[in-house]
């Protein structure tokens, strides 16, 4: 039986998926301990964000109020749970649980690395906490990685990939127009979040099958589980066959050949003797 269309029961397949999310978590931690430690970054770091920082006015003020409390902790979580809790309504339980996993995984990475580095924040009294990597950021490219998970076997694939790259674009340059973050906070989060979330999908491919097996009431209803494979049935030996195949040579040779007349003569001369 194939697997549902709707069905997330696996997440995409990323070809040596430990290497890719190693480098990028490695370009994550190399550009943090960069930023921290080099003058002469920090101090571009220092113009860029000034320079964009002096957009914060009239309409492009509002829009980025707007990003920053779309995708602040506490409007992230609020949305992960009516996301979440809408799949699991239409029987995608199995989905619920991907999307809540995905989410989660990236955004938390994100901010275990923020105290990892703890840089502080610009110099414009905008937000508090440490500044690298961004959580805003970090959110924005997790909520888009789930949704394209759910849409990439669907026509929408394409419309969701390209909507959430400009929408993570967005809130990365709306954190740093707000003057909460430097723009390598920014990047630093989308390969910290993008490779907690790769390792992540080898992690689910890998175990999801197995849980399965023992807990298959974890698929919902609307989702369709591929059964596990039969084992092969070794070939059953056709008598007919048997029958019929050639005897087997004597050790040490070949048999024999049979005189047939000095056969049928034997039991004449027997009878003689009698």
């Amino acid at each position: 039986m194939p697997v549902d269309t709707r069905s997330i029961c696996s997440l995409p397949k990323i070809r040596a998926w430990p290497a890719v999310s190693l480098a990028l978590l490695a370009a994550s931690l190399v550009l943090g301990v960069v930023v921290t430690a080099a003058d002469a970054l920090s101090a571009r770091d220092d113009a860029v964000s000034a320079g964009l920082h002096a957009l914060d006015s009239g309409w492009v003020h509002a829009a980025v109020s707007i990003v920053t409390v779309g995708f602040s902790s506490v409007t992230g979580l609020a949305v992960l749970c009516v996301w979440a809790a809408a799949l699991v309504l239409r029987g995608r339980r199995l989905a619920a649980l991907a999307t809540v996993l995905t989410v989660g995984v990236g955004w938390a990475c994100v901010m275990v690395l923020k105290y990892v580095f703890d840089r502080p924040r610009p110099p414009f009294d905008a937000a508090d906490g440490p500044s690298y990597p961004s959580g805003h950021t970090a959110l924005a490219v997790s909520l888009v990685f789930a949704a394209f998970f759910l849409a990439r076997r669907t026509d929408r694939r394409d419309t969701i990939a390209t909507a959430g790259v400009l929408l993570v674009l967005l809130v990365m340059f709306a954190r740093v127009i707000a003057g909460a973050h430097y723009l390598t906070d920014t990047v630093g989060a989308v390969f910290a979040a993008s490779a907690a979330i790769v390792a992540f999908c080898g992690i689910w491919n890998a175990a999801i099958p197995l849980v399965l097996r023992r807990h298959p009431a974890l698929a919902g209803p609307g989702e369709a589980v591929a059964p596990r494979p039969p084992r092969p049935i070794p070939p059953v030996p056709d008598e007919t066959a048997a029958a019929g195949r050639r005897p087997p040579k004597v050790l040490g040779g070949a048999m024999p050949a049979v005189d047939e007349d000095a056969a049928a003569a034997a039991p004449a001369r027997d009878r003689r003797a009698v």
